[in-house]
């Protein structure tokens, strides 16, 4: 199976933007109780961003901290869904070139970071940390956005990408050094495509008027 975790804090977005299962049917943050088993099950990995809990003790969560969850996470999965088609931009100083996300993707993207307000700290002169000004979920959401700025700067954020597959759309880290990653499982997804535009090409052949 196809490696397709990401380093670090990165694999805590990761996690947070494939919390939305097409191909199950299933999105585990369709309640708050939802919201707060993936805070519960992600501070378990490593270096994860700021969670506003006592360890074993779910957060106290409201239907507009979901809410807020979910327009996060559908604003990240706007921009990553945008990435496809666009013209390559570099991005990053260890970045080659990564795809540019939609502008429409971006304004969404840029209206919820607007309201989670992150300051810049050091912990040495190599290592930035955007840290949140606010508590309660906010803190949990400013965290995951800091994230995706530190992973931006250091070129990682260009290697996550978004299944193409209309019915899949799961998220994974490139991990091929020319990043031409393009499907989550090639064996599944890209060859479902494939087998698509083949029997596709046959009815349009089948049809076409003899002569044409």
């Amino acid at each position: 199976m196809k490696r397709q975790e990401a380093p670090g804090r990165l694999e805590v977005v990761r996690s947070f933007v494939n919390t939305l299962d097409l191909e199950r049917g299933v999105d585990e943050l369709d309640t708050v109780q939802g919201l707060a088993g993936w805070i519960s099950a992600v501070s378990s990995i490593a270096d994860l961003p700021a969670v506003p809990t006592r360890p074993g003790v779910p957060p106290a969560l409201t239907e507009a901290d979901r809410r807020a969850a979910v327009e996060l996470r559908e604003a990240l999965r706007d921009t990553l869904a945008g990435t496809g088609a666009a013209a390559a931009v570099p991005l990053g100083p260890s970045a080659s070139r990564v795809a540019a996300p939609a502008p429409a993707a971006l304004d969404r993207l840029n209206r919820v970071a607007a309201r989670l307000p992150v300051h810049l700290r050091f912990a040495d002169a190599a290592t930035p940390q955007f840290v949140p000004e606010r508590a309660g979920i906010d803190a949990v959401l400013a965290g995951l956005l800091g994230v995706v700025a530190v992973a931006a700067l250091d070129g990682t954020w260009g290697r996550l990408k978004m299944c193409p597959a209309e019915d899949c759309r799961w998220v994974f880290y490139d991990h091929a050094r020319n990043r031409t990653g393009v499907w989550c499982q090639m064996a599944e997804c890209g060859n479902r495509r494939k087998v698509r535009e083949h029997r596709s090409r046959q009815r349009a052949a089948s049809t076409a008027p003899v002569g044409s």
